[in-house]
């Protein structure tokens, strides 16, 4: 007498059921379409919504195939992976599907959860966001199509599209707030009328008991009507309610103490753009009494595709911080920068800069002293039309001193500057081992002139702009053992990297060559064809080495150690000044630290990649929680609790309507202990067949649990008196059966241990199958 709930609806037969199915499928592309308070423009929606679409066509297949809801699942992930792969590929090229694409999705995943700790909205559609969030309208979408067609619950299907959409609110901009939050209204009402219309034959109807009997066209007008009420007062009301354009009382921008990040181009991507173009431009003058590579920032993150940095930016004036380990020789070299054209908030500096002398008033730099990085404060998109003079301490490298140097790391500079993805490339740590013991390089610094010799090779590597940009680990492999061919970041890239591998601190540092020297104004002339990226490597009581991997490139000054002449694009013969300025042999102690007294800064962090996959080298701030990301994060996790509970709940909800529609019926009661009854037998491990007489079941369970055969046998009884002699069963006796089967339940839930009960209950197979279960004792009055 095992009361069955509702079937899984298969194709639908009816206009109804179709439009029904529909209904559902629109109120996840209007979820889909609530994104769009998130991102600066539409291009979000095409992809992301046909993978909603998607999704849901293939959960429908199955399920009018009559496949289970395993079977589902599986064509549902498969379909995600195929889908992601045409949707959202991690390369522009190369084949649909194979491990170097699924690697490349856990590396854009891992990019997403980057940018989402510091990116705001409205935020650039890039390929990492279109993949998080396609992997999760995805489970969305299948997840509403079970609730509403198998579990047969339309406003539970709701949840999982519902969450999305507040949770994407907390963060959303201020953009298109009304009208997604009408699309979601209107469409979810629809999935609840249109169901309720679906099957009001057998599940009452959609507006209470009473109504069930004026049919399906008067509760189509009746729910109609009342969507169409609550709409319209959505769009009438809700805007001439107080407050409606006022700001939130609760912000969640609040609880940030930090300012907004700031999203810049990656320098890599710059420097690519200025070589490929070859443009004759001119980017800054400078004047300076040496020639030096002038550098911008550097790069201390490879995830395995691209080289970044984080780093906190801290408003500064007059003498900065440097690095220089003790007993470093130095010159002071005073500059005087004059930027034209570079278009990006960086400020150039010989490395490494220890003094600000002479900035124009009112505006505000801020500096990050473990890249040695000088950037223009948030008041000033770029430093374009400034002009600026500041002291650096260029060390003197003395060739004995290095190569005595030892291999000591300090711990700070070993966990940042060692780091590496965990599945970095096998095949390029052994071919960097075999390149230093093939040189029997010992000391740091015979490691990394031995890697540097191995890429300047002319027999092995050759300069050129033409090839792909980037440098994940399969790109990296087909530049080292397959292409050949590449420009600075490849070089720098892979030396760095490489360097890592075999225990050497690296880091990419971006900037430019010298340039050429115009004796007509006696500065340098930098144009966009000297952009340049090279490695640096950290060397014990050295500091930070600069060496020189690209062919046709050598820095001024450092041949000594490198063995590499100057060379630049188009160097000229006898293009340096004839004259030059003298230098002093020294820097005061000032100059390595900020001034006594001095107010304390505010931090400037520069956000996460916002471009394309091979631009998302941008810097960004030093890791960290601030409290919006851990806002976000317990936000993300009460959505996935909700969505694991949805099952747990769902048969409780379904236990309280099977009693609902069991009435004062006796026999539809006593049926709902026996099926009770039946579902504690098998969680405490007795089989439960169809076929199975009360009385065999009591028999069989007394052979070994006495007790809770003593629980079963009035239920038993009362079954078997219901079905041949229901005139001798009463109500009493009808409470009398669901009382034992309860006893029983709880000895179930006793016997098995609270965790594996909850989790047989919060299992969607279980709850799917097991069609009252014991579900009806853990509803409230239970």
């Amino acid at each position: 007498m095992n009361q069955r709930t509702k079937k899984t609806a298969r194709f639908p037969t009816t206009l109804l059921g179709a439009v029904s199915e529909l209904a559902l499928v629109a109120f996840s592309v209007a979820a889909v379409f609530s994104f769009s308070r998130l991102f600066g423009d539409a291009s979000y929606f095409r992809p992301i919504a046909t993978a909603v679409v998607t999704a849901h066509v293939l959960a429908a297949v199955v399920r009018w195939a009559w496949g289970g809801v395993l079977i589902s699942m599986i064509v549902s992930i498969v379909g995600l992976v195929v889908s992601a792969a045409i949707l959202f590929p991690p390369f522009d090229d190369g084949p649909l599907l194979d491990a170097e694409v699924l690697r490349g999705f856990r590396t854009d995943l891992s990019g997403a959860m980057d940018q989402f700790q510091s990116v705001s909205s409205p935020a650039a559609v890039t390929p990492e966001f279109l993949l998080l969030i396609g992997i999760v309208m995805w489970v969305v979408a299948f997840l509403s199509d079970w609730a509403a067609f198998r579990l047969r619950a339309p406003a539970e299907a709701l949840i999982p599209g519902a969450a999305v959409f507040i949770f994407g609110s907390l963060f959303a901009a201020e953009q298109h707030r009304f009208i997604t939050s009408i699309a979601i209204l209107l469409t979810g009402l629809s999935v609840v009328l249109l169901h309720r219309l679906t099957e009001a034959g057998s599940t009452g109807t959609w507006l209470g008991q009473n109504a069930s009997h004026r049919g399906q066209v008067a509760m189509l007008r009746t729910g109609a009507g009342l969507v169409g009420i609550t709409v319209l007062a959505a769009v009438i009301a809700a805007p001439i309610m107080p407050g409606y354009d006022e700001e939130a009382v609760w912000d969640v921008n609040d609880f940030d103490e930090e300012p907004d990040p700031r999203v810049v181009i990656s320098p890599l991507v710059d420097i690519r753009a200025r070589l490929v173009d070859q443009t004759d431009s001119e980017v800054f003058t400078v004047q300076s009494p040496v020639r030096d590579y002038w550098r911008i920032t550097s790069l201390d993150i490879f995830d395995g595709r691209i080289w970044r940095s984080r780093g906190a930016f801290d408003q500064t004036s007059g003498p900065l911080d440097t690095n220089l380990p003790d007993g470093t020789q130095f010159e002071s070299v005073t500059q005087t920068f004059d930027i034209q054209s570079l278009a990006r908030i960086w400020l150039p500096a010989a490395y490494e800069p220890a003094e600000l002398l002479a900035v124009p008033e009112g505006i505000g730099l801020e500096y990050e002293p473990d890249s040695g990085t000088l950037i223009v404060d948030r008041d000033n998109s770029t430093s374009d039309g400034l002009e600026y003079t500041l002291l650096s301490a260029v060390p003197q490298r003395d060739l004995a001193t290095i190569q005595q140097a030892g291999d000591s790391l300090p711990p700070e500079i070993a966990e940042r500057y060692l780091d590496l993805p965990p599945d970095f490339s096998e095949r390029v740590s052994n071919q960097a081992e075999e390149i230093v013991t093939s040189a029997g390089a010992q000391t740091p610094y015979e490691k990394a002139i031995a890697l540097q010799s191995f890429f300047r090779d002319p027999s092995l590597f050759a300069y050129d702009l033409e090839v792909a940009s980037g440098h994940s680990a399969d790109r990296l492999e087909d530049f080292l053992f397959e292409v050949r061919v590449g420009y600075c970041e490849q070089f720098s890239g892979a030396f760095a990297a490489m360097a890592r591998s075999i225990g050497l601190p690296s880091r990419v540092a971006v900037g430019f060559t010298p340039g050429e020297y115009d004796p007509v104004i006696d500065a340098y002339r930098v144009t966009g064809k000297h952009a340049h990226a090279w490695p640096e490597v950290w060397i014990e009581d050295v500091g930070w080495l600069r060496f020189e991997p690209t062919p046709g490139r050598g820095a001024p000054g450092d041949e000594a150690y490198t063995g590499v002449p100057e060379a630049q694009a188009s160097s000229l013969p006898g293009n340096v000044p004839t004259t030059a300025a003298p230098v002093e042999q020294g820097v005061t102690e000032d100059t390595r630290e900020l001034a006594s007294g001095a107010e304390t800064p505010t931090t400037t962090t520069i956000a996460a990649p916002q471009g394309d996959r091979a631009e998302s080298g941008v810097i960004g701030g030093e890791p960290g929680v601030s409290n919006r990301v851990l806002l976000a994060w317990i936000g993300g996790l009460l959505v996935l609790l909700s969505l694991a509970l949805l099952p747990l709940v769902w048969g409780m909800l379904r236990a309280r309507r099977a009693e609902q529609r069991a009435g004062s019926s006796v026999p539809r009661q006593v049926g709902l202990a026996w099926g009770e009854a039946r579902s504690s037998l098998r969680l405490l491990g007795f089989p439960v067949g169809d076929a199975d007489t009360p009385a065999e079941l009591v028999e069989r369970v007394e052979g070994s649990n006495e007790a809770a055969a003593s629980e079963l046998r009035p239920v038993a009884d009362m079954v078997v008196q219901a079905t041949f002699a229901e005139e001798a069963v009463d109500r009493k006796s009808a409470t009398q059966a669901r009382i034992a089967s309860q006893k029983l339940a709880a000895r179930a839930r006793s016997e098995v241990g609270l965790w594996k009960w909850w989790g047989l209950h919060a299992n969607p197979i279980n709850v799917w199958r097991d069609k009252e279960g014991v579900w009806g004792s853990l509803k409230p009055g239970g």
